[in-house]
């Protein structure tokens, strides 16, 4: 299902959304594909609209989860308004989003903030990106661009009414995304450096995508053509021409500085082997060392480098960062297993690892299950709600093996076929879904629970790890049902 996520959006209500537009009014389009989006939502996102009015914010939709969003049929004022605020109903929007830990923010806009604005500072966080919908004529100036680059985001220009519909999903697709991107840029002397590049893609939807480096930005995964600024310091060596931006997680691009690699080996035996290895830069594949035996050190620049192995079928990558001494220690296969009991005994749950060398995900894997892994660190993420993560060291033919937290569980029984459960966290967000009548496994915590898409009760819960809580469906209606007498 993926990981909860919440979705505030944040709609301009100003003369230019009620202005005729090549046929159609702005708020038209707008009212259409915004009840299309909210009723599509995916179970795991909460989302809120609030609307940008003259000196104030209306929650024009309050917040509420995807399944309660599915028969919203959202009505757009139709009287205009002069000088609409629009960074007020950001703020607002956002302090909804930082109470719940983090989540998108889409504006949908056709005048804008006035140029030299500030940007809301509640929206200043690596957690909260800001993606933004222009409607306006390709050739019309605009300081919305601005918003998105300022928040980690995408910006869609709606050229005609047309448009609207698709850029709005592109857009939604993009705010829900669990992929990241952060570009880290230094000059030759290692001192970081804050600039302004571009992302082009292939027959993408849009042109004006553009990053801050240092700044986390939320992209949809693929393989993007890197449009560095032509007289930026970097350096020595030229930045990637290209980069890949992995399905999920951080995918970290070191572009300038230098760096050091210190490379070691060990085999089955636990000694130095003296393997022969390959050393090339991945962005544009030249060969720096092509039999170089362990162990050695090499000063490089900054950027990912591919280390293969010409003694066994293994290779490695490397992500080297400005002013980073790095140390891999290669050898054959280990290998790890992650136990994790439940309510009902050992659980089946899986796990993604992200590679800490290379910056990437380094695989899947699922519980009390053996996994064969090259050595490297590696960050653990479990998928059971709410989630845990745990850096680890994996060796050279070593079998790790760690011990979890025991994982507990929620059931609501009798309940109507097909019906829905909802496990809401402290902060309100959706922790889970399931069916009654089924365990939901869950770490040990404090929960709200409640029945889907009904105008029930909740109730709250203190889980313990390895304890099942059973609740029944009348517990968590509207009304309790009444008594039978006895005969």
């Amino acid at each position: 299902m993926g990981a909860p996520w919440s979705l505030a959006i944040v709609v301009e209500h100003s003369a230019g959304m009620l202005s005729p537009w090549l046929g159609q009014k702005r708020s038209e389009a707008v009212e259409k594909a915004l009840n299309l989006e909210l009723r599509t939502l995916p179970l795991r996102i909460s989302a809120g609209v609030w609307l940008a009015g003259y000196g104030k914010a209306e929650a024009l939709a309050p917040p509420a989860t995807s399944l309660e969003l599915k028969e919203i049929d959202l009505k757009l004022p139709q009287a205009a308004t002069s000088q609409p605020d629009l960074l007020l109903a950001m703020e607002a929007a956002g302090r909804w989003l930082q109470e719940r830990g983090g989540g998108s923010l889409i504006v949908i806009a056709a005048q804008g903030p006035p140029e030299g604005f500030t940007f809301p500072s509640i929206l200043n966080s690596d957690k909260i990106f800001v993606h933004v919908l222009g409607l306006a004529p390709r050739d019309k100036p605009s300081s919305l661009a601005q918003l998105s680059l300022a928040g980690g985001g995408a910006y869609f220009l709606a050229p005609d009414p047309s448009r609207v519909l698709t850029l709005l999903h592109r857009a939604v697709l993009t705010s829900l995304t669990p992929a990241r991107l952060l570009i880290k840029a230094h000059d030759q002397a290692n001192r970081p450096l804050r600039l302004t590049y571009g992302l082009e893609q292939h027959e993408a939807l849009f042109s004006d995508r553009q990053g801050v480096s240092g700044r986390v930005q939320q992209c949809l995964p693929g393989v993007y053509t890197l449009v560095w600024p032509s007289a930026a310091p970097t350096g020595p060596a030229p930045p990637p021409p290209k980069i890949s931006v992995a399905p999920s997680g951080l995918s970290e691009v070191p572009v300038g500085g230098k760096a050091k690699l210190k490379v070691e080996a060990l085999d089955e035996n636990g000694r130095e082997p003296g393997w022969r290895i390959r050393v090339a830069r991945l962005s544009d594949g030249l060969v720096l060392e092509s039999n170089r035996r362990t162990p050695f050190e090499l000063n490089l620049f900054s950027g990912n480098y591919l280390l293969k192995s010409l003694d066994r079928p293994l290779a490695w990558t490397v992500a080297l960062e400005a002013g980073q001494e790095q140390k891999i220690l290669v050898g054959p296969v280990g290998s790890l297993k992650v136990n994790l009991k439940g309510p009902k005994g050992l659980l089946r749950a899986r796990y993604n690892l992200q590679d800490l060398l290379a910056h990437r995900p380094g695989g899947t894997g699922y519980t009390n299950q053996l996994l064969r892994l090259r050595s490297g660190v590696y960050r653990l993420e479990l998928e059971v709600p709410p989630g845990l993560s745990k850096d680890l060291t994996i060796s050279p033919t070593a079998k790790s093996e760690i011990d979890l937290p025991a994982a507990g569980g929620i059931m609501v029984s009798r309940g109507l076929p097909g019906q829905r459960v909802e496990v809401l966290g402290l902060l309100g967000q959706v922790v889970d879904t399931g069916l009654v009548n089924r365990v939901l496994p869950l770490l040990p915590g404090k929960y709200r629970v409640r029945l889907a898409q009904t105008q029930g009760r909740d109730r709250l819960v203190t889980l313990k790890g390895g304890e099942l809580i059973t609740i029944e469906a009348w517990e968590l209606a509207a009304t309790k049902p009444k008594p039978t007498m006895p005969r």
